[in-house]
């Protein structure tokens, strides 16, 4: 699996922080207007993609195509790997 960027993990690393009443990890950068965390993944010109998916596929390995990666704890700034599923958008 080819992030882009070999500095990836520890830049992810770097702004995850465990929160001990939810079990959550809590991503404490860059988000979208739906407090979804956002990292680049190469590049900065590049996009920006999700830390939920990143999170995911570091864990899993990668999203079938027309997946999305959803939060079973409904916490948008979550990025722990057993608290997130594939599932549709619908």
């Amino acid at each position: 699996m080819n992030f882009g960027d070999p500095r990836l993990p520890e830049r992810f690393w770097n702004k995850c922080i465990p929160e001990p009443n939810s079990g959550c990890w809590l991503w404490f950068g860059a988000t979208d207007s739906h407090g979804d965390g956002q990292i680049t993944r190469g590049r900065r010109t590049e996009r920006k993609s999700g830390t939920h998916r990143y999170a995911y596929e570091a864990a899993n390995g990668p999203i079938a195509d027309g997946l999305v990666v959803r939060h079973r704890c409904d916490v948008p700034a979550c990025v722990k790997p057993a608290h997130l599923i594939t599932g549709s958008a619908v």
